[in-house]
């Protein structure tokens, strides 16, 4: 939903955005570790409404190599 003069501002220690939380200006490089990292975002508009917050908390992964084939015999 598109904010009017609206600000999306976010956080990653877990709590939630407030009017002094840092501003979103684009894609974000964050340090994750196994424990994951949360990030909440929320719209404030020049009006003073607030949006939901929404979050995601991104965990490292890692991916395993995929099980080898029986190859086919002719």
């Amino acid at each position: 939903t598109t904010v009017p003069n609206g600000v999306i501002r976010y956080t990653t220690d877990g709590s939630d955005p407030v009017a002094t939380s840092e501003t979103y200006r684009g894609p974000l490089t964050l340090a994750v570790d196994d424990k994951g990292v949360r990030i909440a975002a929320r719209a404030f508009a020049g009006d003073g409404r607030v949006s939901a917050v929404r979050a995601a908390t991104f965990r490292r992964t890692t991916l395993a190599p995929a099980p080898a084939r029986a190859s086919a015999r002719t």
